[in-house]
């Protein structure tokens, strides 16, 4: 019950995964070159099916900001699903192959960028508690954050534009977001400044804060 009212989401035409490996895409290109090195951006499920220009949109800024930024091509999954259904035994054997997945890129010290954050409060809290002796996922956990935390805190002279207007909200219904926010810290910048509201939001607001600030980003850089 409780549903009766709402209505199905639309899967996109093409996945966040299709369109951000697509050979023809155009890379936005930083003004001193993709100094910081490479950065994974996590295709989590809203993102990668049905807001896959949210993704885009961070990719951009992130390349503006000057990472290389990489996406997984294969299927890969949190394992939230069966954490918050209680079937733990299968969410570790997802844990595993995502482990496997990110294994390389983690293990020389590359950092992980999530979009959505009960994908990050599962990197952070639930995949060590249920894969406690897993280095990788020990990585994993040390090496994830926010859009914002990676470009505030690891991004060596990065500068947002100037937003017109505070981004928009949507909350997320699938995870309490006050266990999201404790877990993932309360510094989430607006366009990459302190916000504790971006901390907490979906891929739906982060599609008009990352958006607006992509937008922004281009034509303050083609001026």
């Amino acid at each position: 019950g409780g549903v009766q009212d709402r209505e199905l989401p639309l899967f996109s035409r093409h996945s966040f995964q299709q369109l951000v490996n697509d050979p023809t895409r155009n890379v936005a290109q930083a003004r001193h070159g993709h100094v910081h090195g490479e950065v994974l951006l996590w295709p989590d499920t809203f993102t990668n099916f049905f807001h896959p220009h949210v993704g885009l949109a961070a990719a951009e800024v992130l390349e503006r900001a000057g990472w290389r930024v990489r996406v997984p091509t294969g299927p890969v999954c949190c394992g939230l699903t069966w954490i918050s259904t209680g079937q733990l035994k299968t969410a570790r054997r997802v844990l595993e192959r995502t482990a496997a997945e990110l294994a390389a890129h983690v293990e020389r010290g590359g950092l992980v960028v999530g979009l959505e954050p009960s994908c990050l409060a599962v990197f952070r809290s639930d995949a060590p508690e249920l894969l406690p002796h897993n280095e990788t996922i020990e990585r994993l956990a040390r090496q994830s954050f926010t859009l914002a935390e990676l470009l505030s805190a690891h991004t060596p002279g990065f500068s947002a534009p100037r937003l017109a207007r505070a981004p928009d909200m949507v909350t997320n219904g699938r995870r309490p977001a006050s266990r999201a926010g404790t877990l993932l810290g309360a510094s989430a910048p607006r366009c990459a400044r302190s916000s504790r509201r971006t901390a907490i939001s979906t891929p739906c607001s982060a599609l008009r804060q990352t958006e607006r600030c992509s937008r922004r980003w281009g034509s303050t850089s083609s001026a």
